[in-house]
């Protein structure tokens, strides 16, 4: 009787090690990682109870729980850590996709103009898309904080429009204040070298 448990005991702890294989496979994501390792250690006390009448089985349980443990946080953290580095990534080209955003936007003349560039091309639509990406990776601060950025881009730019249309007349040559109007000079300014007073 005693061999055949000994013999049963290595055969359950064999099946068990495969499970681990397979549980460690289908571990893809962090949240999955636990859900494994919660399924594992059920399947690890059921054992237990199984030879709960043979204490020599005690330190194999034991040692097998503890090497569960390591192997699925060490998993874990490998997963949380190339999420977190493709999360930092998306957030940094978003980061520059709005910059490129911010300058298209100010070169626009009219409302339905900035509108139609805001709701159909390709660069504010990818940063909507990272934006859901960075969602489904779980980093909420970093999608909001590149949502509000593009929020805020639109509302500059048309804020700034209307600052233009208000301000500013004949293609934005002319600046109104009330019933005067200013010149605008939009050239470089650059340094030159005069003759004055008998000198330069």
């Amino acid at each position: 009787g005693s061999t055949e448990s000994v013999e049963q005991f290595g055969a359950q702890l064999k099946l068990f090690s495969q499970s681990i294989t397979t549980a460690l496979s289908l571990a893809t994501t962090p949240e999955k990682c636990d859900e494994q390792l919660t399924r594992l250690l059920v399947q690890l006390e059921e054992i237990e109870s199984q030879f709960s009448d043979q204490e020599r089985f005690f330190s194999d349980i034991i040692e097998k729980r503890e090497e569960i443990y390591n192997t699925f946080e060490g998993h874990k953290q490998q997963l949380l850590d190339a999420r977190n580095t493709r999360a930092q990534t998306l957030a940094d080209a978003a980061r520059r996709m709005l910059d490129n955003i911010d300058k298209r936007t100010r070169r626009f003349d009219n409302a339905d103009e900035l509108n139609t560039y805001l709701a159909s091309d390709a660069l504010v639509m990818k940063v909507r898309e990272i934006v859901a990406d960075l969602r489904e990776l779980g980093d909420t601060v970093k999608a909001d904080d590149a949502e509000a950025r593009l929020k805020m881009v639109r509302d500059n730019a048309q804020r700034s429009l209307r600052d233009k249309v208000d301000l500013y007349s004949d293609g934005g040559k002319l600046i109104k204040l009330g019933s005067h109007q200013f010149s605008v000079q939009s050239e470089d300014l650059d340094l030159s070298i005069i003759p004055r007073d008998d000198g330069l």
